[in-house]
This record gives structure tokens, C-alpha cells and sequence, in this order.
């Protein structure tokens, strides 16, 4: 027998149940979102580049989710540091010490950006604490990196096994000298065996010497001796019949030279495979191929480094900057989105390589972020995909792909436009 509830009852119910939401809702919000409950406590810390994080962002502590980005506060000046708040579970207190700092990085090429607290010494802070923050080196910057030392090394054991068939430089000398020793020895044994054979038939002086017996026994002995050398030199046996037999080993060394120019080949085409793999060609930048373009028309302005930074800085002065906005003129004159735009920054020479390569690429970033903030140099049009390509590149002091037939400084910053030849 059923019965059906009052109007009064009803509504009591239909109370009971949204209390009943409201009180779980607030449970789920009293133990804070993503287990960080009151015991939850905050830590702060700056950098000059958050690379993209944002709030809500992951924070872990050796690996373990331990809270989250809380707020991200932008710096009231330029030069100033970005600072991040972070709320960390009050379970892991005691892993956030003083000497702990914070870092930003990617775990994978594929994934988002994560904050990492790694733990140091002293005692547990308290709520509110200033960490310091340490710019980690980007993973897809590590692949960069990694495969301009392996083709830089790649380049050296190239040029070696070049010198070494051509006969040009150190590895070369060497094989030439090998080959007129051994050229040198072989006439000297033919001299010492002519001269052998004369003695025996008795011509000469010490032929005729040897006509007497008992000195003619003890030459015989000595001569039989030499010609067994001889023997053995010509057969290519023993250490001197192998020097003298060099030929043989020099054409046995160049066959395992070319072994391993064949490994060289088959390692840098495998590097260029990795390259080119959808996800790393965008972080890793072959300058060759950038600055190279045979179906393009090139247009180009370049400036001195000391024109447009701080020495040794990829920071822009202020008569940088001004440069900067004439040649933002040239850059708007004709453009359309078939066009490409690079910056491409060169270091002297006599840089340390690694240190080039980072500074050169700062300065094109540090260009090519004011061409388009300041005069949109890569709009081509009202909607938001009317663009034309922009990038920047570092070739550091690596030297151009292609030899300059003008004089040009070897720290300084080129804009080139690229324009395809059939458009």
C-alpha cells in the first residue's frame, strides 16, 4: 500500500536533500581542492621567466603531488622577477625547509609545465616564505644543445678522414712522410743487396778481401744472415718487413677509415631524423636550413651587437631600440602571410661556444620581441590568423653556412625577409 506524502512533507524532504548537497559541497571545500586541506600552508618564490605557468599548476615535492600554484603576481617593473605563491599540503611541511628552492620545468617534450620544490637543509618554514627560485634548463633546450656538440664533433672526425685522403694538414703530413720512408728504405735494401752480390762474385775491394777462406767463411755466415732479413723484409714479415710492407697497412687503415666515415654518415643522418621529428623540429632550429633558402628571395639589414645591447647582454639600450624602430618601417612596407621573417644573432669567435650559442639566441629572442610587441612586424591583417612567420635563431660563433662576400662584424644581429620566388 503506497502513500503519497503532503505538500509540507514534501518540500521538508526536497530541504533535507539540498542541506544534506550543501553540507557535502562544503566538506569538499573545507578539505581543500586537490587534498589540500587547513593544514595547507603558502611558500613564495621569483623568476625572471615562469615559462607559461599559470595558476592551478601542478607543485610536487621529489616526485609526489604536493599542491598547487596559488597565484602568479607580474612584476610592478621592468627587470623585476615574477613571483609565484604556491599552496603546499601541510602533511609535507616538513620536506620545505630554509635551504630548499623552487624550479620550473617540463617532464616531458609532450607535457605541460610543473613546479618542482627541491629539498635542502635547515628547519621547516613557516607560512609565507620567500624560496628561491632556479631557472632549470628546459629539456627541449638540452636536445638543442646536445645535437650541436654531437654534429660539432661529427664536423672534427670529418675533417680528419678529409685530411687524412687528401694529404692536407697534421693526419695528412703524417701519411706522406709514412709513404717517402717507405720509398726511401726500399732503395736503400736494393743498394745493400746489389752490393751483397758483388762481394760474393768477388768484385771490388771487399770481394777480393773475401777470397780469403777463412774470411770469405765468416762473410758467408754474415750474408746468409742479411739475406734472410732481406727475406723476411721483402715477405712483409717481422717488424721491419711490416714497415716496409706499409702500403698494406696504409690501405687497410683507409678501409677501416671508411667503416667509420660510413658509421659518421649513418649517426648524423640519424640525427637529422631526430630533428625532424614533429614535436622536437619545433625546439631544436638548424641554422642552415634557416639562412639557406635557394627557392626564396632574401632581403636583409643587419646591425653591430654594441648598436643594439648591452655588451655582452641581450638586453636592448636605448639607441637599440631606436634602430629598431626604423627598421620596423622597412619590415611593414609590403608584407603578406607567403613571407617569412627571421633574426638571426652571430657572437665573436672567440666566445666560448656553448656561451655564444645561449647569448646569440637571447639577443634574436630579445629583437624579435620588440619588432612585434612595439610594431607588430608579424600581423598581416585585421583577424587573429593574419600572420606572417617570425623567428628568431643563435647561431653563436659557428661561422656562416654560406661565406659572406661583404666584410661584416662578427658579433651583430641580422633581419632578414624571406620572399618564395614563385609567389
Amino acid at each position: 500500500m503506497s502513500r503519497h506524502l503532503s505538500r509540507f512533507q514534501a518540500f521538508a524532504l526536497g530541504l533535507l536533500v539540498v542541506a544534506g548537497l550543501a553540507l557535502g559541497a562544503w566538506g569538499l571545500f573545507a578539505s581543500g581542492r586537490n587534498g589540500l586541506d587547513r593544514s595547507a600552508f603558502a611558500v613564495e618564490a621569483g623568476f625572471d621567466d615562469i615559462g607559461g605557468v599559470d595558476v592551478g599548476a601542478r607543485v610536487r615535492i621529489q616526485g609526489m603531488d604536493a599542491g598547487e600554484v596559488e597565484a602568479v603576481t607580474p612584476p610592478s617593473a621592468p627587470g623585476q622577477k615574477v613571483r609565484l605563491r604556491l599552496r603546499v599540503a601541510g602533511r609535507l611541511r616538513h620536506l620545505v625547509t630554509s635551504g630548499a628552492h623552487v624550479e620550473i620545468a617540463s617532464e616531458s617534450l609532450l607535457s605541460g609545465k610543473i613546479v618542482r620544490i627541491v629539498p635542502g637543509s635547515g628547519e621547516p618554514v613557516e607560512d609565507g616564505a620567500e624560496l628561491a627560485g632556479i631557472q632549470a634548463t628546459e629539456l627541449a633546450e638540452s636536445v638543442h644543445e646536445a645535437t650541436i656538440k654531437l654534429n660539432k664533433v661529427l664536423g672534427e672526425i670529418d675533417g680528419t678522414l678529409h685530411e687524412f685522403r687528401t694529404g692536407q694538414g697534421t693526419t695528412g703530413a703524417i701519411t706522406r712522410d709514412l709513404s717517402q720512408a717507405t720509398v726511401k728504405l726500399n732503395g736503400v735494401l736494393a743498394k745493400i743487396d746489389s752490393t751483397l752480390d758483388g762481394v760474393e762474385k768477388g768484385e771490388g775491394t771487399l770481394g777480393q778481401l773475401v777470397k780469403n777462406d777463412n774470411l770469405y767463411r765468416e762473410l758467408t755466415d754474415t750474408i746468409s744472415q742479411v739475406r734472410t732479413a732481406l727475406a723476411e723484409v721483402r715477405s712483409g714479415e717481422g717488424t721491419l718487413g711490416k714497415l716496409v710492407k706499409s702500403n698494406e697497412v696504409y690501405a687497410e687503415t683507409l678501409h677501416s677509415l671508411q667503416d667509420v666515415r660510413k658509421m659518421v654518415a649513418s649517426v648524423k643522418q640519424n640525427a637529422d631524423a631526430i630533428k625532424a621529428l614533429p614535436v622536437v623540429r619545433s625546439y631544436v632550429v638548424d641554422a642552415h636550413k634557416e639562412l639557406i633558402r635557394p627557392d626564396c628571395t632574401r632581403y636583409r639589414k643587419w646591425f653591430p651587437e654594441a648598436k643594439l645591447f648591452e655588451p655582452g647582454r641581450a638586453v636592448l639600450t636605448a639607441d637599440g631600440k631606436k634602430a629598431l624602430d626604423e627598421i620596423a618601417s622597412w619590415l611593414n612596407e609590403q608584407k603578406d602571410s607567403s613571407q617569412e621573417v627571421v633574426v638571426a644573432g652571430f657572437a665573436d669567435e672567440k666566445l666560448n661556444a656553448e656561451f655564444a650559442l645561449t647569448l646569440t639566441q637571447k639577443q634574436a629572442e630579445a629583437v624579435l620581441d620588440y619588432l612585434k610587441s612595439g610594431h607588430r612586424i608579424h600581423r598581416t591583417g585585421f583577424w587573429f590568423w593574419s600572420n606572417r612567420a617570425a623567428k628568431a635563431i643563435g647561431v653563436g660563433n659557428s661561422p656562416p653556412p654560406v661565406p659572406e662576400t661583404q666584410t661584416l662584424p662578427p658579433a651583430r644581429i641580422e633581419v632578414l625577409v624571406f620572399v618564395k620566388s614563385n609567389e
